[in-house]
């Protein structure tokens, strides 16, 4: 699924189950969808670390990494954010062209020594 598949299918799901346009909604309410997505990708980003063994002190699974699991979740992560990008604004052109000065920017600076 690309970025326009996903902002498409994530905005038509909102829409489908009744929800108005998240960019649409009152400043008060846009903001506390904006927290509840950001805490919610939070979460899911806390979630995907505990599907590795990434605690020294735990012998049992330590250095383990369970791909699958930590996919599912980082999928989820991709959900709170775009519904993020959704309820500021932004399209899937906006993402597509703010990751392309990232990579262009963490490129420079790897080549720098930053």
């Amino acid at each position: 699924m690309d970025f326009r598949e996903l902002f498409e299918h994530q905005l038509e799901s909102q829409v489908e189950r009744g929800a108005s346009r998240p960019a649409d909604r009152p400043d008060t309410e846009r903001m506390e969808y904006l927290r509840t997505q950001a805490l919610g990708a939070v979460a899911e980003l806390m979630e995907a670390l505990d599907e590795n063994g990434w605690k020294p002190w735990k012998r049992e699974g330590f250095g383990e990494t369970r791909a699958f699991f930590m996919g599912e979740e980082i999928a989820d992560v991709i959900v709170f954010v775009t519904n993020m990008a959704l309820a500021a604004g932004l399209t899937a052109d906006d993402i597509d062209g703010a990751l392309r000065r990232t990579f262009l920017k963490n490129s420079f600076r790897q080549k720098s020594g930053y």
